[in-house]
This record gives C-alpha cells, sequence and structure tokens, in this order.
C-alpha cells in the first residue's frame, strides 16, 4: 500500500487522500456503503457479489502459507491441504473473501481434522500468527513477512478452490474516473514495484 499511495500521489500531486482507520471487515463494508471512504484493498474477492459493493481486480497470486520456520512441515517446496491436518489455519471471516469462503467450505467438507480459525480484522490474524501451531493462507501481497520466526511457502489449494487468490479493490463508485486512476497505479506497481517484496522462505 505505500508504494502504491506514493505513486499515485507522483502521478496526481493536486489529490488529496483522506486515510480513515476502521478496525473490522465488517466495519469497512458499513463505511464503503454509507460513502464514508471510496475504495479499500481486499483479497480473494474476483467473483465476489455484494449489494452495492464492487471488486476490481489488481492481480491474481499464488497463494501463500505462512508457518513457523522450525515446524517440520516447513522444510518443503509447497503445501496442500493435507499437510495442514492437526493444524489451526486462520482465514478471513465469512463473507468477505469469496476464496476463503470456498476453501473453509472444502476444509469443513473434506478435513475435519483442521481447525478453522475465522478472522474478522488483519490485527486479530497476525495476532493469531504468533501462536506455534497457527498457519495463516491467504495472499502474499498482504502476508506479513515480518513476524518473527516465520516463513512462507506456496499453497496448492485443493480440487474446487480458485488456483490463485485475487487482490483486489472493493469501492462503491466502480465508474469513478479517480477510481480507474487509482486502479491502474495499482496495477502498476503490482507488476512494477513489488517484484521481490513478497517471496518465499
Amino acid at each position: 500500500m505505500p508504494k502504491l499511495i506514493n505513486r499515485f500521489q507522483k502521478l496526481y500531486p493536486t489529490i488529496d487522500l483522506t486515510f480513515v482507520d476502521l478496525v473490522s471487515y465488517e466495519e469497512i463494508d458499513k463505511a464503503l456503503l454509507e460513502n464514508r471512504i471510496n475504495v479499500t484493498m481486499t483479497i480473494g474477492n474476483n467473483l465476489a457479489k455484494k449489494e452495492g459493493i464492487h471488486f476490481l481486480t489488481i492481480e491474481k497470486e499464488q497463494p501463500t502459507c505462512s508457518i513457523m520456520a522450525d515446524h517440520p512441515i516447513a522444510q518443503k517446496e509447497s503445501l496442500a491441504i493435507q499437510d495442514l491436518r492437526g493444524m489451526a489455519v486462520c482465514t478471513i471471516a465469512k463473507g468477505f473473501s469469496n476464496w476463503h469462503d470456498s476453501l473453509n467450505k472444502y476444509i469443513k467438507a473434506h478435513e475435519p481434522s483442521i481447525n478453522i480459525i475465522e478472522i474478522t480484522s488483519n490485527e486479530k490474524g497476525i495476532l493469531r500468527l504468533q501462536q506455534p501451531n497457527t498457519v495463516g493462507i491467504g495472499a502474499p501481497i498482504v502476508t506479513p513477512t515480518w513476524l518473527e520466526g516465520r516463513v512462507m511457502l506456496p499453497f496448492e489449494p485443493p480440487q474446487g478452490v480458485q488456483e490463485r487468490i485475487s487482490v483486489d479493490l472493493a469501492t462503491s463508485m466502480p465508474d469513478s474516473p479517480l477510481l480507474t486512476s487509482f486502479l491502474n497505479a495499482a496495477r502498476y506497481v503490482a507488476k512494477h514495484e513489488l517484484i521481490g517484496d513478497h517471496f518465499y522462505r
């Protein structure tokens, strides 16, 4: 996000951006619908449908797992759903990421030994990821790489879950020229300026 803001402000120096501090995903959706905010970043929503909210895809990424470096499976080249049996898996709470909803549905139907932890905010997810037997699954672009003692590994989604996870802008004003400019800046940054920033191991 800092690189996106920096590029947008360089391209449009006369436009002022205002940032609003919202904690939960529910608060963010409500703020979009009430026009208190115009845009926010989400993941896994390229197929989502919500009344009054539109999702515009920045890019699609290989999903990633964040896992403790000293865990036995951290030595693998990539992880599949069966590798996570008996572990706690952090996913986004129902209704806020279409991709995670699909993954959670699969786990509940086919992998009962996996304990799903549905998080309702980024802060709660980061707190949960500091516990040892917990895995986070998401998009590399938003995975906290600075958590001590953790590594990132590619995650191979199970059958029925999209192979790649989208990074999207959620907005209530999809036809706004200003929003289009913001989306184009986001796509440029994702393609040209984030290479090497989200990495495995």
